[in-house]
Order: structure tokens, then C-alpha cells, then sequence
């Protein structure tokens, strides 16, 4: 399956387009053949003249060609003594900074430090994050490292300002502050703490005068997205690494041996064992959905079950979400609704579009709903008839959910052999 974003940002957007561009360096401004040492400084694209003073010594920061999108990267060897300074940031009240990276190892230095940069440990020391990105005094943390998983491509995205203050690895919120105060760096650093040096591979640095509001912050995402073929995605599991009891994202919340999960390479499937009327649930940690869309293809289904996809916050209690059920000759979707604690289920879906297998749902924080659509093909998205969408969310945060996955299968179900399977689920800032 492939489901397809819509950029946020128009043809010719830029970072320079946010008004706040501070410096922006890419490892193409060195032009190199692949394996050269890099000996220079990093060139600020923007025009500003901010540019990146290399630091250190030695051959083991290295400039290698086509390696992420057909773009050139830098990549720091194990041993490699070289790091970056940028310019005193003294001057800013706020900040915001976009890195794109991969990490090779676990244990060695912040990706960025501020002026207490021995504080800072990113990915993670101790399976632990701290990041002391515009800190003096103290640090964030200790958090834990969310997907992208090690060694993979993703970015990291800090901003801080009076009373706000959060770390991101791409889209996951790893953690939020709303009491800070600012403290700009007079000797910020990149890829070191100050003791030791970050091992793996940086394409771009992106550094803004301010926090970046929500248009720009989805452009900017966007345009690296684009530019380095890295998704922007909350998260996403296509459920096809082919390990029995491997759940990608998910983790088994109900010790319910009722139900078992494979995965063949291609989908997901759901298996009854014993025992009709059994729910069992997996589920992510916590992350930020606002405005994020959930996009689900369940590509096929039990006659006598039930399958469940949902927002749920971290005491079990409140939640929203869809569910899919057979009905009518066909599997329908349902609007979930237990927000205030109390379970509700509407009717999305009519007799016209019955049996679509794509369904995806939308949170608006502007107009403060969700939205529900559905698909046949996963193409053309349609508005289902029956309530939509869910208005009022009083009371029902956002910013700290699960995403819940549950199924129930019958006895009939079990008798029969049935199954029910899945191919995809995405999450996204649409």
C-alpha cells in the first residue's frame, strides 16, 4: 500500500519564505568528490554569512555523495574528532532549529549544545535523551528516544521560547516545557557535548530567530521531506517485517493468548485461537495528535467481529476513534466517541459506500473537531454519511494520546477460522 501527502508548502517555498531565517547550511555548499575530508567551514546558504566553523582535527568527518535522495551528506566516523561551531545566538530572545540526521550509535555526543553543552546526550545516554538546546542551567529530560529508530533518517526539531520550549524527533514530541526561560547559547556547538562527539551522518541545518508558527513548521518539514526524501510522518507501520509477534509500533497491552498477530511481508492478520467475544488491544506510547490525520487500510475483515482504531488517553478512559463492523452485507465504519468518559458510536458510513476498506480521521485544533473519511480504492476519500464530524472535544487533550489498536472475533469467527487483516496505518500531518 501506498498512501500519498499533500505538501503544505507551494511551488518556490523556501526557509527563507518564513521571515526568521537565521542561517541554513546543506552539505552540497561543499561540492566535494565523495570521501573527501572536509576542511572548511559550512557555507550559510541564506546569505546572512552565519556560517559553521568546522572544529578539531583529523580526516574523520567526510563528505559523501548521493547518499539521501541523491543528495551528499557528511558523515562522522567512529573516532572522528570534528564538530561545528555556529555564531553566538546571544542576540535571540527564541530559536528554532531543524537538523537532519542519522545516528549511528547511542552513547556519543548531543546533536546540538548550548553554552552548559556538557549537559546535552542526543540520541540518548542510558536510554535516556537530555538536550539542553537555549538551557544554561539545566536540560530536558530525561526523555526517551521515540521512532525513527537508530541508524534511520529523521530530524531533529527543537524550538524554544518564553514559556515554550519543545524537542521533536520529527514529528514525535519528546518533550514540552511550559516554564522555561530562555538562555541563548554564547558558544552553541553541533554534532558534540563537549566530551564527545556525535558518530553518524548530518545533510542540513536549518536555524530561525524565532519559533516557527504551525504553516511554517509544516512547510519546513515539507520542504525537507521533499528534498531528502524523508518522511514527515508522525509514524507509520506497514506491517510487513515478516517476525512473528513483532508489532512494529504496537505493543501488547491485554496478556490475551485468545489472539495472535503475524505478519507475512505483506499484511497484518489477525488469528482467533479459543474463546469467543475476546478483545485484545496494542497500542503506542504517547504522542502529539493535533492536526494530525490517521489513515487506516483494513483490507479484510470478520463477518461476526469487530476491529477498533483509536485515540486513547493514558488512563483508558477516554477516546476516540473508529470501528469497523460487518453489517448489511458488508463491513461498515463507525464514528467512536467516548471523550467525556462515556461510550457513544455513530453511524458513518451509508449503503453507498459500503465496504470501503480505507478510512482515516482528521483533527482540526482550528475548529476544534475531527473529521471522518473513507475510501474504497484509497484514492478518492469520501465525507460517509451519518454524524460527522465530532464538534466538541471540551475536556479531551490532544497532545498526549495513544494509538489504540483492538480486535474482537466471535466464536463463529473462531469456528470458521476466519481472519481479519491489515496492510497499513499512517499517521501525518495532512
Amino acid at each position: 500500500m501506498s498512501l500519498i501527502r499533500r505538501p503544505q508548502y507551494s511551488s518556490g517555498w523556501t526557509p527563507a519564505s518564513t521571515g526568521v531565517l537565521w542561517s541554513y547550511h546543506e552539505a552540497d555548499s561543499y561540492a566535494l568528490s565523495n570521501g573527501t575530508a572536509i576542511s572548511g567551514n559550512w557555507t550559510d546558504k541564506s546569505g546572512n554569512g552565519r556560517n559553521l566553523a568546522l572544529q578539531g582535527s583529523g580526516s574523520g568527518l567526510t563528505y559523501q555523495t548521493g547518499v539521501l535522495n541523491g543528495q551528499p551528506v557528511l558523515r562522522n566516523a567512529a573516532g572522528s574528532a570534528r564538530y561545528f561551531f555556529p555564531p553566538s545566538m546571544l542576540s535571540l530572545t527564541e530559536c528554532s532549529i531543524y537538523i537532519v540526521n542519522k545516528v549511528a550509535t547511542l552513547t556519543t555526543g548531543g546533536l546540538f549544545g548550548g553554552s552548559n553543552v556538557s549537559l546535552s546526550h542526543y540520541p540518548y545516554t542510558g536510554s535516556d535523551i537530555y538536550d539542553s538546546f537555549f538551557r544554561s542551567s539545566s536540560r530536558m529530560g530525561p526523555v526517551h528516544w521515540q521512532p525513527p529508530y537508530l541508524d534511520t533518517w529523521h530530524t531533529y526539531k527543537a524550538w524554544s521560547k518564553t514559556n515554550d520550549q519543545s524537542l521533536y524527533q520529527t514529528r514525535n514530541l519528546v518533550y514540552h516545557n511550559s516554564s522555561n526561560t530562555v538562555a541563548p547559547p554564547a558558544t552553541p556547538q553541533i554534532l558534540t557535548n563537549g566530551s564527545t562527539i556525535m558518530e553518524g551522518d548530518i545533510a542540513a541545518v536549518y536555524i530561525f530567530s524565532a519559533k516557527l508558527g504551525s504553516t511554517d513548521d509544516a512547510a519546513m518539514m515539507d520542504y525537507i521531506t521533499t528534498r531528502f526524501g524523508i518522511d514527515a510522518t508522525l509514524f507509520q507501520d506497514p506491517f510487513n517485517d515478516s517476525v512473528v509477534n513483532t508489532y512494529g509500533l504496537f505493543t501488547r497491552r491485554l496478556n490475551d493468548p485468545n489472539i495472535t498477530i503475524t505478519e507475512n511481508g505483506t499484511e497484518m492478520t489477525m488469528t482467533s485461537t479459543t474463546n469467543g467475544n475476546t478483545i485484545e488491544a496494542y497500542e503506542t506510547g504517547l504522542y502529539d495528535f493535533t492536526d494530525k490525520t490517521i489513515e487506516i487500510y483494513n483490507s479484510s475483515f470478520n463477518p461476526s467481529g469487530s476491529t477498533f482504531i483509536n485515540l486513547q488517553d493514558s488512563a483508558n478512559v477516554k477516546y476516540i476513534g473508529l470501528q469497523m463492523v460487518y453489517s448489511g452485507g458488508g463491513p461498515a465504519w463507525y464514528a467512536v466517541d467516548g471523550h467525556t468518559g462515556t461510550y457513544s458510536s455513530n453511524v458513518l458510513e451509508l449503503c453507498a459506500t459500503r465496504g470501503a476498506q480505507w478510512a482515516r480521521y482528521t483533527h482540526n485544533s482550528a475548529s476544534g473537531r475531527i473529521d471522518f473519511q473513507v475510501s474504497t480504492d484509497g484514492i478518492t476519500w469520501l465525507v460517509p454519511g451519518g454524524p460527522n464530524p465530532i464538534t466538541s472535544l471540551t475536556g479531551f487533550s490532544m497532545t498526549s494520546l495513544k494509538l489504540n489498536l483492538q480486535f474482537s472475533h466471535s466464536s463463529a469467527d473462531i469456528t470458521a477460522g476466519r481472519t481479519s487483516t491489515f496492510r497499513g496505518l499512517r499517521v501525518y500531518k495532512y
